[in-house]
């Protein structure tokens, strides 16, 4: 039913999908978790609130050096001289 390098066949976004529409039988859903190695031990917890803490200083300390490259064109002397 199933060609197996059909890597979207078991796309977790699309399995139930896949299921409905018939391409996917649960039998062969099954199978294919059941091969699945277990990852439990290659999990990092990780803070996002940290995370984006870490990237709000970032962004405030190049505005407080006059400089933030993502959100501002360096200004030309001559417009701010009239």
């Amino acid at each position: 039913m199933i060609k197996s390098n059909d890597t979207l066949t078991y796309d977790s976004r699309l399995v139930e999908r896949n299921l409905r529409k018939g391409t996917l039988s649960r039998k062969d859903l099954d199978s294919h978790l059941q091969k699945l190695s277990d990852q439990t031990e290659n999990f990092e917890i990780i803070n996002v609130v940290e995370m984006e803490n870490e990237i709000l200083k970032q962004r405030h300390s190049r505005r407080s050096s006059g400089y933030d490259r993502m959100a501002y064109a360096p200004q030309n002397r001559s417009d701010n001289e009239d």
